[in-house]
């Protein structure tokens, strides 16, 4: 099982089985064995953007390993959605120059279904938007202030009714646009890589 966490463009891939890694090249590697070591390789490759991708392996469980990594971050999760029309067009939001799908933060007890269905609203300015299924979760990296943030954010397959948009300029979101599946082309060389693995879902 391998699990990609983002750091920009850049990707470290979480595995418990080095053989389905070995062969697509890495330019770092990490073995667990200590919070502290493990600390400091996450330093070095956070901070060395030569090291496009790395491997951090574990014989234990994915899911421990992925404890381990949160432990060394403030951890968020965050929820959102790929938005379709009637169209079939998708719902994408223009963002600190970057094309994304609209998310956000999860409030304290709140189901994350919830949490994409209201992020989608307040920032896209609908009135109405129906969750489907659960798609996938990706995890990113990112600097807040002097603290180190791991944010992991669950996808859901969404509709609405709706096609006017208005952006939440508050949340430095320029534009919300319809974009048809035939220019995907146009937003996607300007997005993230989490974005893309959503984006190859539909």
């Amino acid at each position: 099982m391998i699990v990609p966490v983002y750091f920009d463009d850049r990707v470290l891939k979480l595995t418990d089985n080095l053989e389905d890694t070995i062969d697509s090249g890495f330019d770092a590697i990490h073995e667990y064995s200590s919070h502290s070591d493990l600390k400091l390789f996450l330093e070095k490759f956070d901070s060395n953007h030569l090291l496009k991708q790395g491997i951090l392996y574990s014989s234990g469980s994915i899911e421990k390993l992925m404890e381990h990594l949160k432990s060394c971050f403030k951890y968020i999760e965050a929820a959102g959605g790929i938005v379709c029309n009637k169209k079939g067009e998708v719902l994408f939001i223009y963002r600190r120059g970057n094309w994304d799908l609209p998310k956000g933060k999860k409030k304290k007890g709140e189901r994350v279904e919830d949490t994409a269905v209201r992020e989608v609203k307040e920032e896209c300015g609908l009135n109405d938007c129906n969750v489907g299924e659960y798609l996938m979760a990706t995890y990113h990296t990112y600097h807040l202030k002097d603290k180190k943030v791991l944010k992991k954010t669950y996808w859901y397959r969404m509709t609405t009714a709706e096609l006017r948009l208005k952006p939440q300029l508050e949340e430095d979101i320029l534009k919300a646009e319809w974009i048809s599946k035939t220019d995907l082309y146009k937003v996607l060389p300007n997005t993230y890589r989490s974005v893309k693995d959503v984006i190859e879902k539909i």
